[in-house]
């Protein structure tokens, strides 16, 4: 039916998150010395002189930078469907005391009224079909056939959640292992560093 198999709309998030990073790597090309990859002899865009776990500690904090941004839009579309979610729902109970209310006498060509809150409701994503009115009221045949409707549209968004859930989990346990990992070899980096100032004095 209209307004509730249509496509899902499409945003930023749904699209992916590019992960590259356009930062170039030089090797300097220097000789390795006794400290191994410790050695000093790679520059990373405009900075210079770096090591080699340096190096790869910067990458990872490209990393989590990267799926960082991501987050923020996941977030905001996930807050949306839940939002979308308590709307439908809140229709759905005005729809169902709509319908036991007017269910007794049998007739499916009486007009019912659910309340001018749902069309709101329903408005707020093109779901005011069948051709309920501003005030609410509706066709009692129609409005079951908007109800099943309204259900299936519920589902297909608590369905949403549930996957935008899981990829923001993704993505934040993705965040998190890149600064860990980044800081890790920064240490070992700075560890290193030292060692080799104390051997060298």
């Amino acid at each position: 039916p209209a307004g509730a198999r249509g496509g899902k709309s499409v945003h930023p998030a749904d699209r992916g998150v590019n992960m590259g990073m356009t930062t170039k790597v030089q090797e300097n090309g220097l000789g390795l010395s006794v400290f191994g990859t410790a050695q000093v002899d790679y520059s990373v865009g405009a900075e210079n002189n770096l090591t080699y776990d340096q190096v790869v500690a910067r990458m990872g904090l490209c990393r989590a930078t990267a799926v960082e941004s991501a987050i923020a839009p996941y977030t905001e579309v996930l807050k949306a469907r839940q939002r979308k979610a308590e709307d439908l729902g809140n229709a759905l109970a005005n729809i169902a005391a709509g319908l036991a209310q007017h269910k007794s006498d049998g007739s499916i060509d009486k007009t019912v009224t659910v309340g001018g809150e749902t069309y709101t409701l329903l408005s707020r994503y093109g779901l005011a079909t069948h051709g309920l009115a501003s005030n609410g009221d509706i066709n009692f045949g129609e409005l079951q056939k908007l109800q099943t409707d309204i259900q299936y549209a519920l589902d297909v968004n608590n369905n949403d959640i549930q996957q935008d859930s899981a990829t923001l989990q993704g993505l934040v346990q993705k965040r998190d292992n890149a600064y860990s990992m980044a800081t890790k070899l920064m240490k070992k980096a700075n560890q290193t560093r030292t060692t080799g100032i104390r051997y060298i004095g």
